[in-house]
């Protein structure tokens, strides 16, 4: 995926050499930013370390699930409390798991252009 970096130089430089729009232009500069931001996630995911946080938010995030799911006992306040954890985690969790389809979303605009 960093030739996908590449191809998103030689468009960029292809609009630039076309005089395009200020906005083309900051729509791949934004294209260029995130790819950037989803190779870091992606190379971080391979590391043991995260994949073991990973691995332990996930199932934080199912100990949650079954508590919400069967502690009748449980106060409002702590439903609620349990919810917001759930959610962060699941957050955290999505900024690693999510890099790969965003890489190919943004290939597939890329590509749509550099025709």
């Amino acid at each position: 995926m960093a030739f996908l970096i590449d191809k998103i130089g030689k468009l960029k430089k292809n609009f630039e050499d076309q005089g395009a729009e200020t906005s083309s232009l900051e729509d791949i500069n934004n294209w260029e930013k995130n790819a950037k931001r989803a190779l870091a996630y992606q190379t971080l995911a391979k590391n043991e370390i995260i994949r073991e946080i990973l691995k332990d938010y996930q199932q934080k995030i199912t100990a949650i699930n079954e508590s919400l799911a069967n502690d009748e006992n449980l106060k409002d306040s702590e439903r609620s409390l349990l919810f917001k954890e759930k959610t962060w985690r699941q957050e955290f969790i999505n900024l690693f798991t999510s890099a790969d389809s965003e890489l190919e979303a943004i290939e597939k605009e890329v590509d749509e252009n550099l025709v």
